[in-house]
């Protein structure tokens, strides 16, 4: 097995940060390595993941995701070169502090047989692209926080959409 470990200071609240994680939806909008993520998350969702990585085209994978401690805690297994040969852990802990803000871990977990040759070339890369993962959603998660709310959910901005229509409906507005 191999690791890598990233860890960042966000000056917001749990809550923020972690509206920002889960609201996949948005990911293309602000994460420059996780373009997009279909899915919720909720343990046991199947998960389906574009990623890109500089240089490269963008690569569509699946994940389940295997944790979810609100505010706390979120983990997927995505699955690589035919599932057996290699797996994937990602995994995000916040912990708030006492002085103020949060400090979010970001691991990487790469198990399997090919393993060591993945941690081989890809080792450098990978964690940039983390450290530039946590450096966005520190930006995005601190920026909600000046703001005043956490960003909308997909399922927050669902049931407003579900409301305006029924009120357009009732009102006769089309």
């Amino acid at each position: 097995m191999h690791q890598i470990r990233t860890e960042i200071l966000i000056q917001a609240s749990t809550d923020v940060v972690w509206a920002v994680l889960t609201d996949f939806r948005s990911y293309g909008r602000w994460n420059p390595f996780i373009r997009a993520i279909e899915g919720r998350a909720a343990v046991g969702e199947r998960l389906m993941l574009t990623t890109r990585q500089r240089g490269n085209d963008a690569r569509r994978s699946q994940g389940v995701v295997l944790r979810v401690q609100p505010r706390r805690e979120l983990s997927w297994r995505g699955r690589g070169w035919s599932g057996w040969l290699m797996q994937t852990v990602r995994a995000f802990r916040l912990d708030g502090l006492p002085e103020g803000g949060v400090r979010v871990r970001h691991v990487r977990q790469v198990r399997g047989p090919m393993s060591p040759l993945m941690h081989l070339t890809s080792h450098e890369p990978s964690e940039q692209q983390m450290h530039e993962m946590n450096t966005a959603l520190k930006e995005r998660a601190e920026r909600a926080h000046r703001a005043g709310s956490a960003p909308r959910t997909a399922a927050e901005e669902a049931e407003r959409a579900d409301r305006t229509t029924r009120l357009n409906n009732a009102l006769n507005w089309r």
